[in-house]
């Protein structure tokens, strides 16, 4: 969001994102040539990585991913997030510091996981 419009969403780390499966999923459009400080490329697995292991952590922030019913990797640049109730909101709620993408390799590296024994 830029300051001062808290309301309309901007793209960064996707060049675009749309709704699709009748509006049941967002499909982001990762921007290429993205690399983590590690030098890693952001990719659409880091982007599954990061979201699943935030629903599997047993902290608060999980709270913010019940909407989500699971990702898909569609490509290495392509990522698709299916809503459990569509109805309800989800893209706002992508622009919390709780969602920032983490460098899947690096945190795995580091011991992190993303499966339901997350700590």
């Amino acid at each position: 969001m830029e300051p001062g419009d808290y309301e309309t969403l901007r793209p960064l780390l996707a060049e675009k994102w749309e709704k699709v499966d009748n509006g049941g999923a967002l499909l982001f459009h990762l921007r290429p040539g993205v690399k983590f400080a590690s030098g890693n490329p952001l990719t659409a697995a880091d982007v599954k990585f990061t979201f699943d292991r935030l629903a599997n952590l047993k902290d608060n922030p999980a709270d913010l991913a019940t909407n989500i019913d699971h990702i898909e990797v569609v490509d290495p640049l392509q990522v698709k997030l299916v809503m459990k109730d569509k109805t309800q909101p989800l893209l706002g709620l992508l622009t919390s510091p709780s969602f920032v993408i983490a460098d899947a390799k690096t945190v795995q590296a580091n011991g992190g996981l993303s499966t339901p024994d997350a700590a």
